[in-house]
């Protein structure tokens, strides 16, 4: 029988403005790693998932609490439920899924042989009081006010993160905030990017992207991800989510914010982070793969995105990323 983990009880961690971080380690014999919680300021903080899975368990969160919780998958993806709700969801890499809820009663499923890095910002009913509740019917003041009303669960948004973001996301997964001033850095950079988030929510009901269409700019997603080491043209893509060149780039822009190219070289930077790490082929062939005629320019390419050369990236892969 698969081993099931139960966390309830969310905001207890968050009791008091510490910079300690409060640790659970996975048992050995299901994992490698741990879960960091660490506190950012009043009502907001954070979980640090770093796991290696040997065996497969689930982890069940069973608690009543309002908050606002952004889940970044920088590495591994897991599978969601929520029977309550009637929720089943993957949670992918290099993807933000962002929700609102005041009750949880969900497993998350861990895939023996995953490598995982995952952070959760977690806004509890506390912050979203005294830091984002407005005076205006905006989106987002709609949706606090749905959190009012018992019991309410609902994914807000679900798209792949920005280089920026996924940069910034890094930093904050890589560093050790054991100071004061190491503190800082986390509020200041976690309140940008919940100020960036909670602004995206607060303008999409401005965008008007019909539930069809986010449909078809899924399908064009699973098109790329089967098809990424081949030539894409945004005609062939078009064709794909059955719009024409324009509206394609216009729609995958409002959703994702990204364009469709930048996506698609983001996807395949990750891919080559990935083999990179198995040792298995050159940096050459790698670049060649993932098509770039030149490994220079694929080197260029890399820092830019990772902050760190392929060649340094294998010699000390075991301490980033």
């Amino acid at each position: 029988m698969t081993k099931t983990i139960t966390f309830e009880n969310i905001e207890e961690i968050n009791q008091q403005n510490s910079i300690n971080s409060n640790i659970f380690e996975i048992p050995k014999n299901l994992a490698n790693g741990e879960i960091s919680i660490i506190p950012i300021t009043k009502g907001l903080y954070f979980h640090k998932f770093h796991i290696d899975v040997k065996e497969d368990f689930i982890i069940e969160n069973k608690f009543e609490s309002t908050l606002f919780s952004f889940s970044a998958f920088l590495n591994g993806e897991i599978n969601y439920e929520n029977k309550d709700f009637k929720i089943k969801k993957t949670f992918k890499p290099n993807h933000l899924a962002v929700s609102a809820l005041n009750q949880e009663n969900g497993k998350s499923f861990y895939k023996k042989g995953s490598s995982l890095k995952i952070i959760n910002i977690v806004a509890t009913n506390q912050f979203i009081k005294n830091q984002i509740l407005q005076e205006d019917n905006s989106n987002l003041n709609t949706i606090i006010e749905n959190l009012n009303k018992k019991p309410f669960f609902e994914f807000i948004k679900d798209s792949p993160c920005t280089f920026d973001t996924l940069n910034t996301l890094n930093t904050i997964f890589n560093t050790t905030y054991n100071n004061k001033l190491d503190n800082l850095l986390l509020q200041s950079q976690t309140l940008e990017l919940l100020y960036n988030w909670f602004n995206s929510i607060n303008k999409d009901d401005k965008k008007g992207i019909p539930n069809i269409e986010k449909e078809y700019l899924n399908k064009v997603l699973l098109y790329i991800d089967t098809h990424l080491f081949e030539d894409m043209s945004l005609k062939e893509l078009a064709k794909v989510a059955s719009t024409n060149e324009t509206k394609l780039q216009e729609n995958f822009k409002l959703q994702y914010n990204s364009t469709v190219f930048a996506y698609i070289i983001n996807k395949k930077l990750e891919e080559a982070k990935k083999l990179l790490e198995t040792n298995n082929y050159s940096i050459n062939e790698i670049s060649k793969l993932i098509g770039y005629k030149h490994q220079s320019n694929f080197t260029t390419a890399f820092f830019k995105r990772f902050n760190i050369s392929p060649k340094k990236f294998i010699k000390n892969k075991e301490f980033y990323f």
